[in-house]
C-alpha cells in the first residue's frame, strides 16, 4: 500500500469520493476531544483520532483544521474536491 502525506488545510474543506480500491482515512478531530474532556480543559490543543474504511462509492469529508492522512491497501482511486479555498494554506505534516 501507499500513503498520501498527512496534511491540514487552514480554510478549505476536502470532499473525497472513492472510485475503486480500498484503504482507510485517519483524521484528528479537535471537536470530539473538546466534547469528551469538557470546556474547562480546552487550554491545550487536544485531538481525538477518527478512522474510517474507504471502499468504492465511499465519500469522506475532511473539515478545515483537521489533520488527516489516507492509506491505500489496494489500488485506491480517489477524486477530491476542495471548497472554500480562498485564502487557504495547505500544510504537509510529514
Amino acid at each position: 500500500g501507499s500513503m498520501i502525506v498527512p496534511g491540514i488545510n487552514s480554510r478549505a474543506i476536502t470532499i473525497a469520493f472513492v472510485l475503486k480500491g480500498s484503504g482507510y482515512i485517519e483524521m484528528a478531530c479537535p471537536h470530539l476531544s473538546s466534547q469528551q474532556k469538557g470546556e474547562q480543559e480546552r487550554q491545550g490543543a487536544r485531538y481525538h483520532k477518527v478512522s474510517a474504511e474507504l471502499r468504492p462509492s465511499t465519500v469522506s469529508i475532511e473539515p478545515a483544521g483537521h489533520p488527516s492522512a489516507v492509506v491505500a491497501n489496494e489500488d485506491l482511486h480517489v477524486v477530491c474536491f476542495d471548497i472554500n479555498v480562498r485564502g487557504n494554506h495547505k500544510y504537509a505534516l510529514a
